[in-house]
């Protein structure tokens, strides 16, 4: 997602594997259907999740054979959002937020963001705000992060890790303009490392952008990207999901694995967002096709780690 513009862009060879350049089939690396397993029991705080937790959606084998422990789920099954976990936005949240690096055209709100049929619901509306920054935007957009919901540090985030496996399954608005993204951000406020699970443009719903944004060993910015597109993902809900180890970040879309990076990985804890983004440097501003207004829809999002 970003939280400044990006104007570096370093693709090393050896370090990133693509398993399907935009308009190509994919290769699939050995992937298995992963049914819940009723023998896994929970541990930690997906014991409130009942007797058995959920495993992964669909992996690569060698993850499947390994023993997991569910850390985090939300099924988004309560009426109403955790707040002892999701903030409504960035840590600088002043009645509000928007993400000025990027030239974004939202102003975040609480209140557009809601559950309805077990899933959470980030809306756009062509509503204008007089923002606290002093600033008028046209749109205004929900979010949710398990960061702080202020820069003061005596607080824990709602949820972070490092490590393990991260899976949501989502549904995407289509409209030009319209930018909903899934990715982590660290503890510490800083703006990278950044792992950007799922990113899609409205306007090209069938290519989902992979990125991850991080530092060299020198300390440069550096940043690595990828896509995969395929019409299938033009309509309905898929499951976008992450696994980060200490050697390499693995993205996989349905199930199967579609690119990798495996080089400068973070060793941090992370936090989650989820988001719907209007306008901005990358997807610009809506036209008079975009249908407002529009919804992000997540029907979960859970995390794993080895036990």
């Amino acid at each position: 997602m970003g939280i400044v513009a990006l104007v570096v862009v370093i693709v090393t060879p050896a370090a990133v594997r693509d398993y399907g350049a935009a308009g190509s089939t994919s290769r699939d690396v050995g992937s298995i259907v992963a049914t819940p397993d009723p023998t896994f029991k929970l541990e930690g705080v997906a014991d409130e999740l009942g007797a058995v937790a959920p495993t992964p959606f669909v992996v690569e084998s060698s993850i499947a054979r390994k023993s997991w422990s569910l850390v985090f789920a939300d099924e988004f099954d309560a009426p109403k959002i955790d707040d002892s976990v999701w903030t409504a936005c960035y840590w600088w949240d002043v009645d509000g937020c928007s993400n000025e690096g990027n030239n974004e055209l939202e102003w975040y709100l609480p209140r557009q963001r809601f559950i309805r049929d077990g899933a959470l619901v980030l809306r756009a509306s062509e509503r204008s705000v007089d923002a606290s920054n002093g600033k008028t935007y046209p749109y205004r957009s929900g979010m949710v992060t398990s960061g702080r919901p202020t820069d003061d540090f005596v607080n824990d985030p709602g949820f972070a890790f490092t490590y393990g496996f991260v899976e949501a399954r989502l549904k995407s608005p289509v409209g030009q303009g319209l930018w909903p993204a899934f990715w982590l951000l660290p503890v510490t406020h800083e703006s990278r490392p950044e792992i950007d699970i799922f990113e899609v443009l409205g306007h090209a719903v069938d290519t989902y952008e992979l990125h991850f944004h991080t530092h060299d060993d020198d300390g440069e910015r550096v940043s690595f990207g990828s896509e995969y597109t395929n019409s299938e993902l033009q309509e309905g809900w898929h499951v976008v999901a992450v696994h980060w180890t200490p050697d390499e970040i693995v993205w996989f879309i349905d199930g199967v694995e579609r690119w990798r990076v495996e080089e400068f990985t973070p060793d941090e804890p992370l936090y989650l967002l989820l988001n719907l983004a209007v306008g901005g440097d990358w997807p610009g501003a809506p036209d008079e096709d975009t249908e407002f207004p529009a919804d992000f829809e997540i029907d979960y999002v859970r995390v794993w780690q080895e036990e």
